[in-house]
This record gives structure tokens, sequence and C-alpha cells, in this order.
């Protein structure tokens, strides 16, 4: 199984690795940094070797990195670098949309979630709703915005009892996830909201960063 580094380290850029697997164009590592697609959460692109990974995905429980093209084999020793700007729009956009969430948590109670996406230019959350959240965005915006400034930390830890169970803690608030995320608050920037209209009974909110 391959050594996910993005859990123990989500701010590593660059790593040597050992190729286990070929299949056309898909490619599996010993280990490695790229976030493979999870949880809403993009996967990662970058290069191993002088070839371009354009998607990292799950196989099962798989961590397969796909190009377009490359001349990698089965044991070959690989230097990898991910896109790390991109990688860092994503972790500050996913770190955003949880507080985001909790934020409309206190404003509107439990709602159903039903659909959400974080990628490099926004971040995304649906809910189940008869009424429109649009009126409430600005106070939630300007409650999340005071929240990231005061810079509070954020983790990523495994859960002691589940394996592959894995919790994000921000200040107060809790809840399970996988992906990767900065390691505080202040590092998001200012986050502005906007709502979408999906059609009768469904709300989305997105989320960007300036």
């Amino acid at each position: 199984m391959t050594e996910k580094l993005f859990d123990t380290n989500p701010y590593l850029k660059e790593f040597d690795a050992v190729v286990l697997e070929v299949d056309g164009n898909r490619v599996v590592l010993d280990r490695t940094a790229f976030y493979a697609e999870n949880g809403g959460q993009t996967g990662d692109t970058g290069r191993i070797g002088q070839a371009r990974v354009i998607d990292t995905q799950y196989d099962g429980d798989k961590i397969v990195h796909i190009f377009e093209e490359h001349s990698l084999k089965q044991g070959d020793k690989v230097h990898c670098m991910i896109d790390w700007d991109r990688r860092y729009k994503v972790m500050r956009l996913h770190s955003a949309a949880h507080i985001v969430y909790e934020f409309f948590l206190k404003k509107w109670g439990k709602q159903k979630v039903i659909g959400s996406n974080i990628s490099e230019s926004k971040a995304r959350l649906d809910f189940a709703m008869d009424q429109s959240v649009g009126d409430s965005l600005p106070e939630i915006e300007e409650n999340v915005n005071r929240f990231t400034d005061e810079g509070h930390g954020i983790s990523t830890k495994d859960d002691l009892e589940k394996a592959g169970f894995r919790w994000w803690e921000c200040g107060e608030f809790k809840m399970p996830c996988g992906g990767t995320h900065v390691k505080s608050s202040s590092e998001i920037g200012k986050v502005n909201l906007k709502r979408k209209n999906l059609g009768s009974g469904k709300e989305r909110i997105e989320v960007y960063l300036s």
C-alpha cells in the first residue's frame, strides 16, 4: 500500500519514490505526497520524473497517478513534485469551507448536505433547503473573516480507535475530514461568499478567496 505522505506533512512539495505498478497512463508509487481526489477535494497535479501528472485518483485502496504520457517502468526511482501553488490554494479553500459550514450551522442549524467540492478556484457547499440563504451570507461572511483573522490553529489527526479515519480541528470546531489543510486560519485570507440557485429545494454557497 502507498504511504500517504500528505497525511503527515501536507506542506511537502517534493519527495522521492519508487514505481510499484504501471498500467498504461496510470502509475502507482510506494509513497506519495499527491492527494488523490476524495471527500470533495480535487486530486493533485505535478511531475513525476520528467512526466506531467494531470490527475490523482483512488482505484480501490490504490493511489493512482494519471499521465497523458510517460516512460516510467516498474522499479524506477523517481523524484516527484506537486503543483504547490495549486495545492496551497486548495488547502486554504478546504479549511475555509469547513469554517463557512460551521458558521452556517450557527445561523441555520443542521441542514442536509447534498454535495460539496473543493478545487483550486473555489469551494462549494450544497444544501437541501426550501429557504434562500442569500440574505444571511453577509453576516456569515463577516463572522468567518473575523474568525480566520484571529489565527486559530488547524490540525488533522488520525482517530485513535477507527483506522483510516481522520478529524479536522480548528478552535471550537471539529469534524471528520481526511483532506489537506493549512496550519492556521490566518493563512486562508479574505473569504467571499456567493449564493447560487440550484432550483427548488436546493441552495449552494460558493466560497472564494481574495
